[in-house]
This record gives C-alpha cells, sequence and structure tokens, in this order.
C-alpha cells in the first residue's frame, strides 16, 4: 500500500486552536500526522509558529486564505507564507453574494495565482456543493479552472462535498488528473442527514478516492471535519486510525 503525505486541516480544531493554539498543534503531531493545512493563524506571529513546527517536525503544507485578503493584501499574505514555509495559499470559499460571474472570478484567481508562482508558490481553489451548479451546462467550479493551467490555479478537491453534490467522485477526481495536488479527505454518515463523519465510518469509498488521487497526482492529503459530533481530538484520531489500518500512514 502506498503511504500518503497525511495531514489535518486545522479548521476541524478551530475551537481548540483558538484556546490553545500551539498546544493543540503539539497535540495532531502526537496522534501522528505529519502536516497541516492552516485556517489561519490565531493571534500567534507566523515566527512562532515557525520555530515551533520545527521543533516538533511538522510541515506547513498550506493554508486557507479568504479571497478578500488575495485580492487586496497579497503581498502580506506571501511573505507570511514564504516566512512560514508553506508550498499552497488556497482560496477556500466564496460569500453568497460572491457567488456569480465565475468565469471573472478565474481570471482573477489566475492573476493572483502568477504572482503566487513567481514567488514559488501555488494557488489553489477549494470547492463546497454550491460550485457544481450548472453555468451553461458546465459545473461553475469547471468554469472557475477552465483556463487548463495547473501553474496559475489548481484544485483542492473535497470528496465530502464532490459527493454532496451528487457528483459521481472518482470520475472527477480523475478528470483533474496533473491538476490536484491536495485533497480532502472526509467522510459522510450514511443517513438523511448526510453529516460529516470520522474517516472510514460513512457513505463514502475513501480508500478508492484515495487510490483515485494518487494516480491524479495528489501530494498531500488532508483529513477535515467540518462538524464533530464527538470530541474533534478524538474524531480526527479516529480518522488517523482508519487511514493506519488501511495501511495508508
Amino acid at each position: 500500500m502506498t503511504k500518503l503525505s497525511l495531514g489535518l486541516q486545522l479548521y476541524t480544531l478551530r475551537s481548540e486552536m483558538e484556546s490553545d493554539f500551539l498546544g493543540t498543534l503539539r497535540k495532531v503531531k502526537e496522534i501522528g500526522y505529519a502536516g497541516v493545512e492552516f485556517a489561519g493563524f490565531g493571534n500567534e506571529s507566523v515566527e512562532t509558529i515557525k520555530q515551533l513546527l520545527r521543533e516538533i517536525d511538522l510541515k506547513p503544507i498550506s493554508s486557507h486564505v479568504p479571497i478578500n485578503r488575495l485580492l487586496h493584501d497579497l503581498d502580506r499574505v506571501i511573505e507570511e507564507h514564504l516566512e512560514l514555509g508553506c508550498t499552497y495559499i488556497v482560496c477556500p470559499w466564496l460569500e453568497p453574494d460572491a457567488r456569480h460571474h465565475y468565469a471573472e472570478l478565474g481570471q482573477q484567481l489566475e492573476v493572483i495565482g502568477a504572482t503566487c508562482r513567481d514567488h514559488g508558490l501555488t494557488l489553489c481553489y477549494h470547492h463546497h456543493d454550491f460550485e457544481f451548479d450548472k453555468i451553461d451546462d458546465r459545473y461553475a467550479l469547471d468554469v472557475i479552472l477552465a483556463r487548463q493551467d495547473a501553474s496559475l490555479l489548481s484544485l483542492e478537491l473535497d470528496m465530502y462535498w464532490v459527493t454532496y453534490a451528487g457528483v459521481p467522485l472518482l470520475p472527477y477526481i480523475e478528470q483533474y488528473q496533473g491538476r490536484v495536488p491536495l485533497m480532502h479527505v472526509k467522510d459522510m454518515e450514511d443517513t438523511a442527514e448526510r453529516a460529516f463523519a470520522p474517516v472510514g465510518t460513512g457513505q463514502i469509498p475513501i480508500d478508492e478516492a484515495i487510490q483515485a488521487g494518487l494516480r491524479a497526482g495528489v501530494k498531500w492529503f488532508f483529513v477535515e471535519q467540518d462538524v464533530c459530533k464527538d470530541d474533534p481530538i478524538e474524531s480526527i484520531t479516529r480518522s488517523y486510525a482508519y487511514l493506519a489500518s488501511k495501511g495508508f500512514v
């Protein structure tokens, strides 16, 4: 079994990070995760975070940055991420009033992506379900990514939201072969609610999706659980244990 470069999207532990940012990073490493994807830096300086990550050998891979910062504070964003040592900057979310003119958004992101590329960083777009609304018979996500240049804008594919939107997961992963360096590993309860679930406890074909991701060139897989019904630390521990039991880590 191929071993994964496995990280955690820290949004899963947002409450824990708010109360003890650095201590929570230590717990993530103790569970076994090799890297992290940030969802903000709390009240800690980039230098403080960088020092701790080096101390505990936890890799800073990527970071979710709101679109407004990418549009209006890009120089500072790039400076922070270069200092921290991240490789990827990810646009994570669009507010409802911004979910229009997807082609124009794609062009804006490609301009941002070109600046990121000039500094040795890769810009990615992370989707939810609304990007699978149809625009002239194409998914909005496909419109955003229409220029097919991975060096300017790549995809962070989220297996939960593809499934939630009713899109066949494995073919969609295959569609973006060579353009999906990051993937969110998430599960969905097999209930009418379709709630988030620890990896390996729900209805998403996790093993097959990971293998499809590997074939598509995914470099880092991030466990994420947007909402945890149980203690979030317990949930991410269960997710890690499942992937370890399958030989992925």
